[in-house]
């Protein structure tokens, strides 16, 4: 471009913003003529300008002068204008010192004493010079000279998403591949501080190797130090560039926090991210209007059509994932951006495999539907005629169908998930909002989730082979008992004799069932029309976990668990076992397709496997992942499989990865502080008697982690195997307790380095929860399971005799000694809801009701006159408490909510000696549950 083709169309520019915009074509076409590519150069500064004055926030900047190719700027010489916006003009310029080509942003002369422009422009340098990242643009050099104030940056090849975008919608693996490179840009901004503010389609170049984001000229910086989330944003102090009330960004792309005025936080970047994600894939704006108040309307009051709606072959997952980052309310919002790469890496996965096996089944291109329960039950019944009809030609593999099917608002997940022989229905236990197990049966062709409240506390089930009952064991009675489906009635079967692990009826009609560990672990068997089941199976100190038939119910597939192995073994119906070979796993399943389900971390996996020889055949192939459900997706009991001809699977997932916070609260419920890094933290937590240090289990490993609360710092500390979710630290805050159930003990880690030594090793050890320390250093507060009853122990360090403060059926959990070592107080279910108790120490025999609603995860005041505990809905409570006998027990007060969701078995709070109290909280939204259906799974394995 020539200096004299520059003025004529700066002058023509010039003039045409002195109109109103609907003058604008009239004018050209008068000033332009046939010079068609004239009045594009015109029409794209002004689509410039509206963008970056939006409603009158940020006068555009106006290019005035005209680099000429060959001028030096510095070491640099300018080869080319490359475009111009409301923050400058860029040029694309080669480095004669390094020999090579940089884009140089210039900023014009006249803004050269504009405090607040240069503020911003050097502030665009700070952003992106702090970023270190493959997918942000780099940074190589800013500098003045005569005048001109200068940023060098990296040269991309490519045009931007804007560009691309004009063509029409991304393909769906292009789009996710990008979304996820976005995200993780985002996210390292985020952690670096960085709100970009100004996140659209033109501010990403699309390369050959990948996205990469631009132009952080608006960027919002804060002091380095932990990563922003939702919460700790607001902490921020306003950014002076900016002042009251004023609008920066792209309209098309504003939260409506930004549209506001107010001040934002990284969630503002993830709702513009939701709406450049939503533009990939569809090709259209997410919010559009004809007039600029319209727009603001419908970025306030409107949600965008799904993207399932105008695009049915795109996944579901999508609509969610979008939908999550464009709610009206930040804190409603995906709260950081690694929430969503995590998410979009799993959707990605998904719709990768589908569409493999897409492919594999036709050979051709099909296009994916992730259909509903009602469409899914039609697939059924076509296949079903499809395995009726025979004929001789070649039969492609039936298409895999995936869908989710919604689950009641529950706390958690009980380990059992069954599917009917016939894989119309799924039934699975779940403890609801009050704390009450129940069994929910779902007809696939149905909306419908059913409830049955007859079937008290539920613990194991089992389809009958016609799919009309349901067998069930519970947590509070010795007895298997079958629920009948149609009528609702419930009849006894058998007595049970022992804690069971898993549950099968057989094609012939019998029932086997398992069990852990124990003077009556084994495989027991009930013969049809008996009533009394027997052992066929035994072995001492071996567990007996989760057998399944095969060959038509001829034999019998179960975990075998010994002290440093598992083993699938082998049984006829007799008892005689026929062989057993390795395999390290948490639960196995036997699917009717002949392969062995079995989970493995947070996967399930599928490999052929022989009955009749006992061994696998061919390499096991990963069907499904982050397998598990809210604060525990590694626990892969978490699914379910069909035993006859039809190939339906079924698993739960979490929607999000459970990242949590550490943060301090006070008595009113204000978070005064965070605490240590977001991360990972699955399970147990506890807090050192001086509250100086926390000590946490973190990551899938569950690694053993040391946070000093005074200097944010943390260090892992992993001598100790990680086979339990309790950690506990002793009574001089230099040593924490870990138990390893697989050799029945519980170890001392030194906190602060040392090696850890055995503290207690018993041989009844194997189900174990690890509670508290006294805090005179006596004596450890336990839970051991024992045949079908769990005891709260408090087992002496020194080795001597265990002392039982309470044995139940029903679920006891969280023991936790007062301070003065007089009183313990725990949480059980043994009413059929979750409540508190407090007891004498030593037991008396008397104790007495703490809650009055429903309560989990209780804990005392360091005076011991003030008990905490979390009801059912989240709400921290409080209740006085004052010795006696009995005891002056206050009624319960709310201090303030936690937004956590609690659950019996997991720590989620702690009280400090000064009145605060460190919460777990989750960071991005609360993980949920999700029932995850797979239909002719089989048809993405290799043959």
């Amino acid at each position: 471009m020539t200096p004299e083709r520059w003025r004529q169309i700066m002058n023509i520019f010039e003039a045409a913003t002195q109109r109103q915009p609907e003058e604008h074509d009239a004018f050209l076409a008068d000033a332009c003529g046939a010079d068609n590519e004239l009045r594009g150069e015109i029409n794209a500064l002004l689509a410039a300008r509206r963008e970056a004055v939006g409603f009158g926030s940020v006068p555009l900047f106006m290019p005035s002068q005209y680099l000429e190719n060959g001028r030096f700027i510095g070491p640099y010489r300018i080869e080319g204008l490359l475009g111009a916006g409301g923050m400058g003009e860029v040029y694309r310029a080669r480095d004669t010192r390094l020999d090579r080509d940089v884009a140089i942003k210039v900023l014009p002369e006249a803004w050269s004493a504009d405090r607040d422009r240069l503020r911003r422009f050097a502030q665009e340098a700070r952003a992106t010079a702090a970023l270190n990242h493959p997918r942000i643009c780099t940074i190589y050099d800013v500098g003045h000279e005569a005048g001109t104030d200068y940023l060098v940056l990296e040269y991309l090849e490519g045009e931007s998403l804007a560009d691309r975008l004009s063509r029409g919608p991304l393909q769906l693996d292009e789009a996710m591949r990008a979304a996820i490179e976005i995200a993780d840009a985002l996210d390292k901004a985020h952690r670096a501080g960085i709100v970009h503010r100004d996140l659209k389609p033109g501010n990403i170049m699309v390369t050959k190797s990948g996205v990469k984001l631009l132009d952080f000229g608006l960027a919002k910086l804060r002091p380095s130090g932990p990563a922003l989330n939702g919460r700790s944003g607001t902490a921020i102090a306003p950014n002076r560039l900016t002042a009251h009330g004023t609008i920066l960004g792209s309209f098309h792309y504003m939260a409506p926090e930004q549209l506001d005025g107010q001040e934002v936080d990284a969630r503002a970047d993830v709702w513009a991210f939701g709406c450049v994600l939503y533009e990939m894939v569809t090709g259209r704006q997410a919010f559009a209007a004809d007039s600029q108040v319209q727009l603001i309307s419908a970025i306030l009051r409107d949600d965008p059509p799904t993207i399932s709606s105008l695009h049915p072959q795109m996944p579901m997952a999508l609509d969610r994932i979008v939908a999550a980052c464009l709610t009206k309310d930040p804190d409603e919002r995906w709260q950081s951006a690694r929430d969503l790469v995590t998410e979009l890496k799993w959707t990605s996965r998904i719709a990768e495999a589908s569409s493999t096996a897409a492919h594999a089944a036709g050979g051709t291109r099909v296009r994916w539907y992730w259909l509903g329960a009602a469409a899914v039950l039609g697939a059924l019944m076509a296949l079903t005629g499809a395995a009726i009809t025979r004929t001789t030609a070649p039969v492609a593999a039936p298409p895999i169908i995936r869908f989710q099917v919604p689950v009641p608002p529950i706390l958690g997940v009980g380990p059992s998930l069954a599917l009917s022989p016939d894989g119309s229905s799924i039934a699975f236990v779940a403890v609801d909002s009050t704390g009450v197990r129940l069994l929910h049966v779902r007809a696939l062709d149905s909306s419908e989730v059913r409830q049955f409240p007859q079937v008290r506390q539920p613990l194991q089930i089992a389809w009958s082979p016609d799919s009309r009952r349901i067998a069930f064991t519970t947590l509070d009675g010795r007895q298997l008992r079958a629920l009948d489906l149609a009528a609702g009635t419930i009849q006894t079967l058998s007595e049970v004799p022992a804690l069971r692990s898993g549950l099968a009826w057989g094609a012939t009609g019998a029932i086997v069932f398992g069990s852990p560990p124990g003077p009556d672990s084994g495989l027991y068997k009930l013969e049809p029309g008996s009533t009394m089941s027997r052992r066929i199976v035994s072995g001492a100190g071996v567990g007996f976990l989760f057998p399944t038939f095969a060959d038509e119910g001829r034999l019998i597939l179960y975990l075998e668990q010994h002290e440093n192995d598992r083993r699938v073994c082998v049984a006829d119906l007799a008892g005689q076992v026929r062989g057993c070979t390795r395999l390290d796993t948490t639960k196995i399943a036997y699917s009717g397709s002949g392969h062995l389900m079995f989970a493995r971390d947070a996967m399930v996996l599928a490999q052929r496997f022989d009955p009749a020889r006992v061994m696998f055949v061919g390499d096991p192939v990963v069907v499904a992942e982050q397998v598990g459900v809210g604060n525990n997706p590694i626990d892969g009991r978490h699914f379910g499989v069909t035993a006859g001809a039809s190939r339906t699977f079924a698993y739960f997932s979490s929607d999000t990865q459970p990242t949590s916070q550490f943060a301090w609260f006070d008595r009113r419920g204000r978070r005064i502080a965070d605490v240590g890094p977001a991360a990972p933290y699955p399970s147990g937590f506890d807090l050192s008697g001086d509250a100086r240090y926390l000590v946490a289990l973190r990551g899938g490993e569950r690694e053993s982690w040391i946070i000093d609360l005074t200097r944010g710092v943390s260090t892992r500390v992993d001598e100790v195997a990680a086979e339990n979710g309790d950690v506990i630290w002793a009574p001089d805050g230099r040593r924490f307790a870990r138990a390893v159930p697989s050799r029945g003990e519980i170890v001392e880690q030194p906190a602060f380095g040392g090696q850890p030594r055995s503290l207690v090793k018993r041989d009844d050890l194997p189900n174990l929860g690890l509670e508290d320390w006294s805090s005179d250093g006596r004596y450890l507060a336990i839970t051991v399971l024992g045949g079908i009853r769990r005891r709260a122990e408090a087992q002496p360090v020194d080795g001597s005799k265990p002392i039982v403060l309470v044995e139940s059926t029903g679920l006891i959990d969280e023991q936790h000694f007062a301070p003065d070592v007089k009183w313990v107080v725990y949480n059980s279910d043994e009413s059929g809801r979750h409540e508190v108790y407090v007891m004498p120490f030593p037991p008396t025999g008397e104790r007495w009701q703490v809650s009055t609603a429903g309560g989990v995860s209780p804990r005392w005041r360091g005076d011991s006159r003030e008990l905490y505990f979390l009801a059912l809905d989240g709400t921290l409570m409080a209740v006085r408490f004052a010795p006696g006998t009995p005891p002056e027990i206050g009624a319960p007060v709310p201090l303030f909510t936690t937004g956590i969701a609690p659950t019996y078995h997991l720590d989620h709070y702690a009280p400090a000696p000064d009145g605060r109290f460190l919460l777990r909280v989750p960071v991005g939204s609360a993980p949920s549950s999700i029932l995850n259906i797979v239909v002719n799974w089989t048809s993405a394995l290799p043959e």
